[in-house]
């Protein structure tokens, strides 16, 4: 890991014993974890529970999620042996891991059926009760998945962070950029492309907004935007629907794509330099350019991008009637509420 996380856990914290100190295990009561998520100050957050109390983990997440909590960082979910219903499972639309014993599979087997981002893990050797019976086995599993699929966003900075769990931003807006903050599935199936048009489309977000450190999958969310329906509501005439102009582009693209300098050929395609099977030279360089304005609006979605570019527009005034909006508008200034540098 990176960077620091904490681990607000649900009643008894014995089970999460022994993680990586840059893991702060709190354990919260039930009654108090609405009033210590709310004060929370340093960094991305994970919620866990054992037992029963994972219907209430699972409760406080999706109430996060859905931007009704004065809350921000929510990266996934830590739960062993669970007693989620189904009604709680649906909530799960975020990384989260499920430890259990053997025994456990058919009652939780609902789990890995109500999202794609749950990761259900059984531990050797235990049938149930894990945390009691093999609790060697929970600290490597856990350990393993924030890794794999926590420690891979970018991190939003604190104040940032605070200024989106506050009543300056609409419910519905805190709601879209926790989605958007959360880890990208590692094991992400494209669903408007096949695999292979899909890796090629991550090389040219590469070449079209190289990353440091955590990155955003990119080519990833523009898939999935297309496999919704969603795009910035018009196209080139001379090009098919967006999905089509992406599989035939790509397609076109992959079959002159070289092992070495990708970068010249991509540059050529945007000049207009290119002629290809099922594409000329002009609808080529036309589908690039949607195709750049995509991955860039994908990342400059995510709210650690807006934190760096110091774009805050998004606080109008939240679900407060008349909107305060912005009182300072001029430039090179900043409002007492704006996080420190916006105006750099």
């Amino acid at each position: 890991m990176a960077l620091p996380l904490t681990l607000y856990v649900l009643g008894d914290a014995d089970p999460f014993a022994g993680l990586d100190p840059r893991v702060a295990v709190r354990s919260i009561p039930v009654s108090e974890i609405d009033a210590a998520l709310a004060a929370h100050r340093n960094g991305p957050f994970l919620l866990g529970g054992s037992g029963e109390t994972g219907d209430e983990a699972a409760r406080v997440a999706a109430g996060i999620l859905d931007g009704h909590a004065p809350v921000f960082g929510l990266a996934g979910l830590v739960l062993i042996a669970p007693s989620l219903g189904e009604a709680a499972a649906g909530g799960l639309d975020l990384p989260a891991l499920v430890l259990a014993g053997h025994d456990d599979l058919t009652a939780l087997k609902h789990l890995t059926e109500a999202s794609t981002r749950v990761r259900f893990v059984v531990v050797p050797g235990a049938e149930t009760l894990l945390a009691d019976e093999r609790p060697d086995g929970v600290v490597p599993a856990i350990e393993e998945f924030l890794a794999r699929e926590i420690d891979i966003a970018p991190v939003v900075p604190d104040d940032w962070a605070r200024l989106i769990a506050s009543d300056r931003v609409d419910v519905e807006v805190r709601s879209i950029l926790a989605r958007r903050a959360l880890g990208d599935d590692p094991d992400y199936r494209p669903q408007a492309m096949d695999a292979g048009q899909l890796a090629l489309l991550r090389e040219i977000a590469d070449l079209v907004v190289p990353q440091e450190g955590p990155a955003i999958d990119i080519a990833a969310r523009v898939d999935a935007a297309l496999a919704r329906g969603e795009g910035d509501g018009w196209r080139n005439a001379d090009l098919p629907p967006d999905p089509e102009a992406y599989r035939a582009g790509l397609d076109a693209l992959a079959a002159v794509w070289p092992e070495g300098d990708a970068e010249e050929t991509l540059r050529a395609a945007m000049a207009g330099e290119l002629d290809l099977d099922g594409f000329d030279a002009a609808q080529l360089a036309a589908w690039l350019e949607d195709v750049r304005v995509d991955l860039v609006r994908a990342w400059l979605a995510h709210p650690a991008t807006m934190a760096r570019a110091g774009f805050d527009g998004f606080a109008t005034g939240g679900t407060v009637l008349p909107l305060r909006g912005f009182l300072d508008l001029g430039a090179g200034t900043r409002e007492t509420w704006e996080p420190v540098g916006v105006s750099s």
